[in-house]
């Protein structure tokens, strides 16, 4: 059963005041440490995290009302520098993102710039000095979200632009492969301010599609990629009932391979309140009955931001959440633990309160230990901010099988041993994200094809399920 609301007695709690009513929270103890401001005078819109001048350190993007910039990862722990510029003077630089535009193995920056009303990416010369902006898409209505992503399959990284004002959304292809010659191709025509997307194989069939959230009309769907090229698309309507979800993820929560959707919706009435859900996925782009995961019942109070990854280190999925309020004390950041990739899911905890109102929330592994940290803008504080993950491993849900795992790191084999039958082995990346599953009493396992980084992995016996953590070099 999935619990939504409620006391824990075996859980220190927190007290929310609201209006003069009380909402109970478990804390979750000591799951993360304590804040570490990296920046505090800067009005963020959106932050991205990656490697920017090919240290193998993951790094922070920024984008604010009038500077684009990045703070370096210097010893691979989390000390950052200070933000250095990108480009100044450039008005709400809404979207920013990080990935290899040109094909030459070194991550470049795609910016979308709201007031100005164009998309643009920058190229990097592999150590953080960014050349001049090339434009990708202009003459478009406030530019909010852009999602780098080979659309068409043809091995480069094409772009998905929303908008915020007027009606559709579009796609940028990257014709000649080297983010020189851009063509602009429309999805939705008629839908208003579609602002955010995501974009994955929905419907099962090998291509990438897409889903949209549209504020302006307070609905959500997904197009159908009939072409595999990104030509033609069909809208299909997955929910349309005038409640906007602030926003969402594509995720397979239940571990049948099918991409579901993560989301949390804002305040509409009592009768629809705020909350964190998801949809289940039948792997054909049917999507379920919205569950409600946690939910608020206030209207001075939502849920502004939902990220997917791996909190336990357990190889399963779980949610963190902004909760916003006009009042600090009542500003937290929650996670919804994954009990056992199969939908069923825990009750949320606190990870950290009593800040200004949050912004952007995100999720990456800055100080190189192979478990998620935290990052949180906030607004009018004008902060940003890390919370270092402090526990490694959560085996409350594993018994030790006996099996041994070498080499750790690994390059192209892992050797499994163990004297009874194998049934299963899964790799889970740190945003656990299942990337490989080998079952048939696997003992040798190729791993060539993994990326570099450090993997969660499950071994299933008879004797139940053991975890292990092995990094692929």
């Amino acid at each position: 059963m999935n619990k939504v609301r409620g006391y824990i007695s075996n859980y220190k709690t927190h007290l929310l005041w609201m209006m003069g009513l009380f909402l109970w929270l478990p804390v979750s103890g000591q799951l993360y440490g304590p804040r570490q401001l990296i920046d505090t005078d800067k009005i963020f819109r959106d932050i991205e995290l990656g490697d920017i001048d090919g240290d193998g350190h993951t790094d922070i993007l920024i984008g604010s009302v009038d500077l684009v910039a990045w703070y370096r990862n210097v010893d691979g722990e989390g000390s950052f520098s200070e933000a250095i510029p990108i480009e100044l003077d450039q008005s709400n630089a809404y979207g920013v993102k990080i990935t290899d535009i040109n094909q030459n193995g070194i991550n470049d920056i795609v910016v979308s710039y709201f007031n100005l009303d164009y998309v643009a990416w920058y190229p990097n010369d592999g150590t953080g000095n960014f050349g001049e902006k090339i434009i990708v898409a202009n003459g478009l209505d406030s530019c909010f979200n852009v999602l780098p992503v080979d659309l068409d399959q043809d091995g480069d990284m094409d772009i998905v632009i929303g908008i915020v004002n007027g009606t559709g959304f579009y796609w940028a292809e990257n014709v000649d492969g080297q983010g020189v010659t851009w063509q602009l191709h429309t999805v939705d025509s008629s839908s208003s301010q579609a602002r955010t997307q995501r974009v994955g194989d929905i419907d099962g069939d090998g291509d990438l599609d897409i889903v949209s959230r549209m504020s302006g009309s307070y609905w959500m769907a997904w197009y159908e990629n009939l072409d595999g090229t990104g030509q033609q698309w069909e809208q299909h309507i997955i929910e349309f009932n005038g409640i906007a979800e602030n926003s969402f993820d594509l995720v397979d929560m239940d571990g049948d391979g099918h991409l579901d959707l993560v989301s949390s919706k804002t305040f509409e009435s009592t009768s629809n309140p705020s909350n964190i859900g998801w949809r289940k996925n039948d792997g054909e782009g049917n999507f379920g009955n919205f569950e409600i995961l946690f939910q608020t019942e206030f209207s001075s109070i939502n849920i502004t931001d939902v990220r997917v990854g791996d909190i336990d280190n357990d190889g399963y999925p779980d949610i963190v959440g902004l909760i916003s309020n006009v009042f600090p004390e009542n500003n937290h950041i929650i996670w919804i633990k994954n009990i056992d990739n199969a939908g069923t899911f825990d009750e949320a905890e606190i990870i950290d309160s009593n800040f200004f109102k949050p912004g952007n929330l995100n999720l990456a592994d800055v100080d190189s230990d192979g478990d998620l940290d935290l990052f949180l803008t906030t607004s009018p504080g004008r902060e940003l901010m890390w919370f270092e993950k402090l526990t490694i491993l959560n085996t409350d849900d594993f018994q030790d099988n006996g099996a041994v795992v070498y080499p750790n790191p690994a390059t192209a084999f892992i050797h499994i041993a163990y004297e009874g039958a194998i049934e299963r082995v899964q790799f889970y990346t740190v945003e656990g994200i299942k990337a490989l599953e080998v079952t048939g009493n696997p003992k040798t396992i190729d791993v060539s094809t993994l990326t570099t980084g450090f993997y969660t992995v499950v071994i299933e016996t008879a004797k139940g399920r053991s975890v292990y953590k092995v990094v692929k070099q």
